[in-house]
């Protein structure tokens, strides 16, 4: 009761770390979240509200990573200016440290994937009006490449790249995309980009065509093998599109 957004990702010792924003106490809505870390059957291992950047940070569509590079979550500041931070957690998920991250793009609605065979942490988000950004960071959060990329072309806009996974030598993302005189607020079709390793497009796959304003919302991508599962909401059901990929 009174959790808005999740984001879940599986760990190296095969637990999963969840976040979900919530609403304060105060009841102001979305304005804090909540953390939790699961074994493998998804038993509660721990819990901890999260407080850090309430009246600051937007909380909604969170933002994660756990890996053995770091674990945390990042969000950005509320408003129209651009900052952006990472909450790094320690193993009782708390937060151990805010690490500065560089100001676009925002953490909340985009995705974190890290490499750590090359030690590498990348970062994309996109918003109103603006490409798909892509930031590469070190293990120490240095920022060391910055890319932007037009995955849409008018008069479609694309946002949300919620959903971002490697497979082999190509990148996933699973976002949104809509023609803003549709009618709706950020609902529209769902897209599925793939990319090489220098970030450029190879392939593209529109996975729906509602095109009403009133349809899909947050797109999520899992696989397993060959089988790919995207996911998202539509008409308030969860809806899976399954995809099958030549490996």
């Amino acid at each position: 009761t009174g959790l808005v957004d999740h984001a879940l990702k599986k760990c190296p010792d095969g637990s999963y770390l969840h976040v979900a924003s919530g609403n304060a106490d105060d009841g102001t809505q979305n304005d804090m979240a909540h953390i939790w870390r699961y074994d493998s059957d998804f038993n509660v291992l721990d819990y901890q509200p999260f407080t850090a950047g309430i009246g600051t940070h937007s909380h909604n569509d969170p933002n994660l990573i756990c890996s053995n590079i770091d674990v945390g979550v990042a969000f950005s500041i509320q408003g129209f200016d651009f900052a952006t931070d990472f909450f790094r957690l320690n193993s009782s998920l708390e937060v151990e440290e805010i690490i500065a991250m560089e100001p676009y793009p925002r953490a909340n609605g985009g995705a974190m994937l890290t490499d750590e065979l090359e030690n590498k942490v990348y970062s994309i988000g996109m918003a109103h009006g603006r490409p798909l950004h892509i930031n590469t960071y070190d293990d120490n959060w240095t920022l060391i490449d910055a890319k932007e990329v037009s995955i849409l072309e008018q008069p479609l806009r694309a946002y949300w790249p919620q959903g971002f996974i490697e497979v082999g030598e190509y990148y996933l993302i699973a976002h949104m995309g809509k023609d803003d005189a549709w009618m709706g607020s950020d609902k529209g079709d769902v897209f599925l980009t793939v990319m090489d390793k220098q970030f450029d497009v190879v392939d593209q796959y529109r996975v729906t065509t509602y095109e009403d304003g009133q349809a899909a919302m947050r797109p999520w991508i899992a696989r397993r093998g060959s089988q790919l599962l995207i996911s998202f909401d539509a008409y308030n059901e969860q809806m899976i599109v399954e995809a099958a990929l030549d490996l």
